[in-house]
């Protein structure tokens, strides 16, 4: 069992920041995953992490997913956007991913904890990521400010990516999250093709009802 740890901002990237920008083929196209673990990760004290990567995925009634935060503080009831399913291949009680009908967009709900002043340079090293890349692939990269929207009476904060890859294929992704505290969101990474992926795929994806204090 390991003792409560904090993994500091990169630690766990540098590997896995290659694994990115090798990406992977979702219906004959390329989505380049956000490398999540490259933020501080704070793990429960007496928690093995085993345990936690490990975490089967835990189910409602309805079907949806619920997920939990590392403190299992939060349970919250995932209730993805019309035409998402879950992934066959990654169920866990800590995070839970969607894809769409012909898996072009992808959805990644967690519970983490950032600051809101965090959040402001969330996607800042994966663009140092695409933008040092040896292979000359990626071009137009560009991240956002943080800004808001409103979904389903809460205040959606988000930041996005934006990239071109082999000069003709546009991506971007979206990491927008509710504040529960101020150290504490509900997340969802949000990755897909520039045209389908936007401001209104983001309100579609915070349908939950969520707890807004511990």
């Amino acid at each position: 069992m390991s003792n409560k740890k904090s993994f500091l901002l990169g630690v766990l990237t540098g590997v896995l920041a290659l694994a990115l920008l090798i990406g992977f083929v979702i219906g004959g196209m390329k989505i380049y995953e956000t490398v999540v673990e490259n933020r501080e990760i704070a793990y429960d004290e007496g928690k093995d992490d085993e345990e936690i990567v490990e975490s089967t995925g835990v189910f409602a009634d309805t079907g949806n997913a619920i997920i939990t935060d590392i403190d299992e503080i939060y349970n919250i009831e995932i209730i993805p956007p019309s035409g998402f399913t879950v992934g066959e291949d990654y169920e866990s009680a800590y995070e839970m991913e969607y894809y769409n009908e012909d898996q072009t967009q992808r959805l990644d709900y967690s519970i983490e904890n950032y600051t809101l002043d965090e959040m402001q340079s969330y996607y800042e090293f994966d663009k140092e990521q695409y933008e040092n890349s040896n292979d000359g692939f990626y071009s137009n990269v560009a991240t956002t400010e943080l800004q808001t929207l409103e979904a389903n009476g809460y205040t959606v904060n988000y930041v996005s990516l934006s990239y071109t890859y082999n000069e003709t294929e546009n991506y971007t992704q979206y990491c927008a999250f509710v504040m529960l505290t101020d150290s504490t969101e509900f997340m969802c990474n949000i990755s897909g093709e520039a045209g389908d992926v936007n401001e209104a795929v983001v309100q579609e994806c915070f349908e939950s009802q969520l707890p807004v204090t511990k």
